[in-house]
């Protein structure tokens, strides 16, 4: 458990002891628990735009002098976890902002509010509400709920297309995402689809 992150065991004075099964865990899924974040297997995000859209081009947004260099390692790390790349040009440009956290790290997002979410075609889902949810567990002797670790960087883009959309201008230059970001306008129903996919797979094969 202590390489899965749980540290709140911590502040009851419960010990964390790693057991043969935890290795054997560890053995068998390395992947899981090398602190990456890997992209979900057999799904990918596509992005349409509205019959009417225009390009959209929207100039970087000045970074204080005190935040530069967190910034920059901020991109810098987020290009090498292959989440972007740094491209030369592309007609839909977007800035980003930069928030400074307590704990001094950067949180990253982009203002989409303005260049492309208004040109999106909306991907709304209605998700199950509390009780259906409910019924779904209904004869269930065990149940089991998995947080996942920076969830919105897991669903790849679908095509070239999409991710020439994803475009962020920086104090370093032109990137392009190869995920899709949870600040895009249809995001929150592709992802709420995806998981509605994935639990009614695991349902059916509990049966």
């Amino acid at each position: 458990m202590a390489k899965a992150g749980s540290k709140w065991t911590d502040n009851f004075g419960i010990s964390q002891t790693e057991t043969h099964a935890d290795q054997a865990l560890f053995q068998k899924y390395p992947g899981v628990f090398r602190g990456t974040t890997s992209t979900i297997k057999n799904f990918k995000a596509g992005l349409r735009l509205k019959g009417d859209s225009k390009p959209v081009f929207r100039k970087a947004r000045p970074v204080p002098c005190a935040l530069q260099q967190d910034v920059g390692l901020k991109l810098d790390r987020l290009e090498k976890a292959g989440i972007m790349k740094k491209v030369k040009n592309n007609d839909w440009i977007s800035p980003i902002v930069m928030v400074p956290k307590h704990d001094r790290n950067i949180c990253t997002c982009r203002y989409y509010t303005g260049a492309l979410n208004p040109f999106l075609q909306d991907n709304s889902y209605v998700l199950m509400s509390s009780e259906g949810q409910f019924a779904t567990l209904a004869g269930r002797d065990v149940v089991s709920k998995t947080d996942l670790s920076l969830a919105h960087r897991q669903l790849e883009l679908l095509t070239d297309n999409s991710k020439e959309l994803c475009m962020s201008n920086t104090q370093q230059g032109l990137y392009q995402y190869q995920i899709l970001l949870f600040d895009v306008m249809s995001a929150p129903g592709k992802y709420s689809r995806l998981k509605a996919i994935k639990d009614r797979a695991k349902v059916l094969s509990m049966s």
